[in-house]
């Protein structure tokens, strides 16, 4: 704690950032707030904040002057590989963690996402390719998602980490496909349930697909999600994807 501490204090100081003190910019409730920093960067800066390990009556002055001063890339080295290290010795993705971040991130109303999201409700990226509108951006990147499944009429899908089932219900209305969307989100699952028809959905995690037995598909989708399955359980995924496609099936990963 002591070295993180000299290190990550000298830094905020040669930024112009006060720790502690009468006028301080900042002030640190608890030490492990150095370690935060140092080994977890803006995350562990954030996160930090939310846990009351410091406080501050200049929080503006004090963000504009951390993203300015690039304090976070003199460390991203140390924080980069602590999270590499940390991925392949523990399985930050467990079956439990995996549920309860789920919970914390998207068991949340609906109506919250469907207030800065497309009307599909696409929480990945677009594709701005000749516009600046958020709808269209996505429009474009679901239908280049289906030119490169090759997506014909009749066609079976799953769409694993299928989130709200945007793309899904867009398969199925414009490629007349047949979706399974699976997602370990009640919330989302109920979403798709309540707002969409032809869609089978699965609330459960990618890991029971194999004991589900639902058949081979035709393509399979996995967007925005790959990135959350962890670097102990990439070989899992793979394999689960693999037996799931019928010989000549397709599969497409988009972050």
């Amino acid at each position: 704690m002591g070295l993180s501490k000299v290190i990550i204090g000298s830094v905020f100081d040669k930024c112009g950032i006060k720790l502690n003190g009468s006028d301080a910019d900042l002030v640190v409730n608890d030490d492990s707030f150095f370690r935060d920093v140092l080994l977890r960067g803006s995350i562990g800066f954030g996160d930090s904040y939310i846990e009351g390990k410091w406080d501050s009556d200049k929080i503006d002055v004090v963000v504009s002057r951390v993203l300015s001063r690039g304090i976070y890339q003199r460390f991203a080295s140390v924080y980069n590989l602590a999270r590499i290290v940390s991925s392949k010795v523990v399985n930050l993705q467990s079956r439990g963690r995996a549920k309860k971040v789920i919970e914390e991130h998207y068991d949340l109303p609906t109506e919250f996402y469907s207030a800065f999201l497309d009307p599909y409700m696409q929480y990945t990226c677009g594709l701005f390719k000749d516009t600046d509108d958020l709808a269209v951006a996505q429009e474009n990147k679901m239908r280049l998602i289906c030119e490169k499944l090759e997506l014909k009429k009749g066609q079976r899908v799953l769409d694993i980490g299928g989130g709200w089932g945007g793309l899904a219900r867009f398969m199925r209305e414009r490629y007349e496909v047949n979706p399974t969307v699976v997602t370990l989100s009640q919330e989302q699952g109920d979403h798709i349930k309540k707002t969409a028809s032809g869609i089978e959905v699965l609330i459960a995690d990618y890991r029971d697909i194999p004991r589900l037995d639902f058949g081979l598909f035709d393509a399979v989708s996995v967007v925005g999600f790959i990135e959350h399955v962890g670097h102990k359980n990439y070989q899992t995924a793979m394999r689960i994807i693999s037996d799931s496609l019928k010989n000549e099936g397709k599969f497409l990963t988009f972050l």
